[in-house]
């Protein structure tokens, strides 16, 4: 049975969600990372008792010469708005946006008839009586012929604009 009681919560919300969408991950508690890679190395060089003897050796020599101070983890009581430089990928918002006006079938949603886009290469979104989509003209007039009123025009696409509505 799992407990959940040393996993951090931030940690536990994470976990839940890589699991619902499909995938799997765990909450794996250990004393130290160090340690962890130790354990590791020695169990993968296991066969070899000369190497493991040789890292013993070194091992005390290095550690009675050196002093290494300890520290608990803790998460920071901070809000978390920072991104490690590590895993940083630039975003930047398209200049501008593909906008047209359809057509729907009664009963037909907006949303489900932007979701059926998708397999075309086509994201789409509506707002108010507009689709405002991305992806090659060419494509978007083939898949939405007979459902377009008026002409496909660009408008420009802001982060100031989505984020107000």
């Amino acid at each position: 049975m799992w407990v959940w009681s040393k996993c951090p919560k931030p940690v536990e919300t994470l976990i839940n969600n890589i699991n619902q969408f499909g995938r799997t991950a765990y909450y794996v508690p250990t004393d130290g990372f160090d340690k962890t890679l130790y354990g590791l190395a020695r169990h993968c060089m296991s066969e070899n008792k000369s190497f493991l003897q040789r890292v013993d050796t070194l091992k005390k020599e290095i550690g009675s010469a050196v002093t290494v101070p300890l520290s608990k983890f803790e998460l920071p009581t901070l809000s978390l708005n920072k991104i490690a430089d590590t895993n940083v990928f630039p975003i930047s918002f398209p200049k501008n946006c593909y906008q047209f006006e359809v057509a729907f079938s009664a009963g037909e949603k907006p949303w489900d008839y932007c979701k059926s886009l998708e397999q075309f290469g086509i994201m789409a979104i509506p707002f108010k009586s507009m689709i405002y989509a991305w992806g090659e003209v060419t494509k978007i007039q083939e898949r939405c012929a007979g459902k377009i009123s008026g002409d496909i025009s660009t408008t420009p696409l802001t982060r100031e604009s989505i984020m107000e509505h």
